[in-house]
């Protein structure tokens, strides 16, 4: 199993970030929590936009969230858990610096 991201990106005052999850075996169980967070300058990750989902990747789920923008740093983070061998896991995408 794997998530497969993108950068975060602006687009009608928002900060879209979502990707795909593919597996090769399909899982019994299955949850993804899709998170974008925001960075100000000196400050922490904060989350301001999420979603979620229980759908089995049958063998691709897509799944992406938005929020309000905010100028600053940008990333998109998705937890998975499943029955597999994975268990759990989390991944990130890379910052990306969005000025509104």
């Amino acid at each position: 199993m794997h998530f497969h991201d993108g950068k975060p990106y602006f687009q009608h005052n928002a900060v879209i970030g979502g990707g795909y999850v593919t597996c090769s075996t399909r899982p019994e169980v299955f949850h993804i929590s899709l998170t974008v967070q925001h960075r100000a300058r000196g400050g922490s990750w904060q989350v301001r936009g999420a979603e979620a989902s229980d759908q089995t990747p049958d063998p691709r789920l897509n799944i992406a969230t938005y929020a309000p923008c905010q100028p600053g740093a940008w990333r998109v983070v998705a937890t998975i858990s499943d029955n597999h061998a994975i268990g759990s896991y989390s991944d990130s995408s890379t910052e990306a610096i969005i000025s509104c």
